[in-house]
C-alpha cells in the first residue's frame, strides 16, 4: 500500500507534529560559537532534535531545561536565539527573552512546524 505523503526521506514525527497544530519540533544548537564574518556559520556546536514540544505550554525555562539536560556546560545566561525558516544566520536571527519573542517564534512555526534555536554565549 502506498501513502504519497511518505517517502524515503520523511521523518515520521515531522508528519504526526504536521498535523497538531499546538505541536511543534524545536532544533536547539548549543555548545558553539558564531563566526564573525558576513557569512555567519555556528561553528563547532552540538544539535539536540526535540519532537512534540506543546506551543500551549511552552516557555523561556523549558529551553533552559533543554540545555541542561542536553549537557550544555557553560553558565547563564547564554542569549536564545532563533532562525526565521529560509533566512540565513546574517539576517534571519530573532532574538528569544521574552513572551512577545515567544509568541513571535509560535506565529512561524504554527505555520513551519520546526524552529531552529540557537544558544549563543556573547551578544551579536
Amino acid at each position: 500500500m502506498s501513502n504519497s505523503r511518505l517517502n524515503c526521506s520523511t521523518n515520521v514525527s515531522t508528519l504526526v507534529v504536521g498535523e497538531h497544530k499546538d505541536l511543534m519540533t524545536l532544533k536547539v544548537h548549543y555548545g558553539g560559537i558564531f563566526t564573525l564574518n558576513h557569512l555567519r556559520v555556528y561553528e563547532n556546536g552540538q544539535l539536540r532534535t526535540i519532537d512534540f514540544v506543546s506551543m500551549d505550554t511552552f516557555n523561556l525555562l523549558d529551553i533552559d531545561v533543554i540545555v541542561v539536560a542536553a549537557g550544555y556546560k557553560y553558565k547563564f545566561p547564554v542569549m536564545y536565539l532563533w532562525l526565521v525558516l529560509g533566512e540565513t544566520l546574517d539576517n534571519g536571527l530573532r532574538p528569544f527573552q521574552c513572551t512577545e519573542h515567544i509568541l513571535q517564534l509560535f506565529e512561524h512555526a504554527s505555520y513551519w512546524k520546526t524552529m531552529d534555536i540557537y544558544l549563543d554565549r556573547t551578544p551579536l
